[in-house]
């Protein structure tokens, strides 16, 4: 069982939040600007942008619209942002949900792209986990019973967006961004199309690199912190486990998940538990030094990494501590 000080650690980190919410300022907004002259192509968050840039190359500069502290799924525009939007020749989307707050916006049906299409959608369930209060214990007393202020869990069916970590959906949405860059700016239609190709074939190499680094691992499981690498598993044949439930890293375990992970890494003979960049550490480590483990990070790639590493360079980073885990 998990020790009494164990849970008291974990009822600190539950009850502070793990990411705190910083406003953009003034220079971000600057940022934005583009001149009038050159295309203005705007996309979502950050691995969008090293992908569109490779296609454009020189023609443009791609401008993300999600700045550097702000989780991409929390991201919300504001009103000086709506408007230089407003005037983009291309605004590039991952699609599948993750950019929620684009059905609040109106644009021109052309200037939208949703990089995803073609893609199907894993649908997995997002988790609000939070203390029942009396009025809500009273809407549910009729199907289940609660003691008051006990945790419990409320499930909304949601498609799962983390499709940029999947080398081979990533080949998809760059034809995509290839396919429209070209018909809105024909003349460099054959530039885009090339450089396209020239980065579909590293996402190959990728792949292959992937497949061949993990084909000798024994152990099929991990466990990471929240439910990004699905589509990472499905392509290659691993299982992932979480320690939050929902799609959002920034997602908070209940003191019971935890030790329902600390149970399942024992049964698996798992060794290492997943952190990720941006996710406060310390509840990893609290169920690796339960299991007599240790805490290695898997990202998810979702903002700019601080040592500037491309997607390639930190996808590998995730392959090598992967099999690690796994092949040990």
């Amino acid at each position: 069982m998990i020790t009494q000080s164990k849970i008291a650690i974990l009822a600190i980190i539950i009850i502070i939040p793990l990411i705190s919410i910083t406003l953009w300022n003034n220079q971000n907004t600057k940022n934005l600007e583009t001149s009038e002259d050159e295309l203005q192509v705007y996309v979502s968050f950050y691995p969008l942008y090293e992908t569109t840039q490779a296609i454009i190359d020189q023609k443009a500069d791609v401008k993300i619209l999600t700045p550097p502290n702000i989780d991409p799924h929390d991201f919300d525009p504001s009103i000086k942002i709506i408007q230089e939007m407003k005037t983009a020749d291309l605004i590039i989307l991952n699609g599948g949900g993750f950019e929620s707050w684009i059905s609040n916006i109106e644009f021109e049906s052309d200037q939208l792209l949703d990089s995803s299409n073609g893609i199907s959608f894993l649908k997995t369930k997002s988790v609000d986990h939070h203390e029942s209060t009396e009025e809500e214990h009273e809407e549910h007393e009729e199907h289940e019973e609660y003691e008051e202020h006990e945790e419990y869990e409320e499930y909304e069916v949601t498609s799962d967006p983390h499709i940029w970590l999947n080398p081979n959906l990533v080949k998809i949405q760059v034809k995509n961004i290839a396919e429209r860059l070209s018909k809105i700016d024909p003349e460099n239609s054959k530039s885009y199309n090339e450089n396209a190709l020239q980065y579909i074939e590293k996402l190959e190499l990728l792949d292959l690199q992937i497949r061949e680094e993990l084909s000798s691992c024994s152990k099929k499981d991990f466990i990471t912190y929240h439910n990004a690498f699905s589509y990472f598993s499905n392509e290659y044949g691993l299982t992932q486990h979480t320690i939050t439930k929902g799609v959002h890293d920034h997602s908070q375990p209940t003191a019971k998940s935890i030790e329902d992970i600390i149970h399942l890494a024992k049964k698996l003979d798992i060794r290492v538990i997943f952190t990720e960049d941006t996710s406060d550490i310390r509840i990893s480590k609290v169920i690796a030094d339960e299991i007599g483990g240790d805490v290695l990070i898997l990202s998810p790639l979702a903002t700019k990494n601080m040592e500037n590493k491309n997607y390639f360079e930190r996808m590998q980073e995730n392959i090598s501590n992967l099999k690690e885990a796994l092949c040990n």
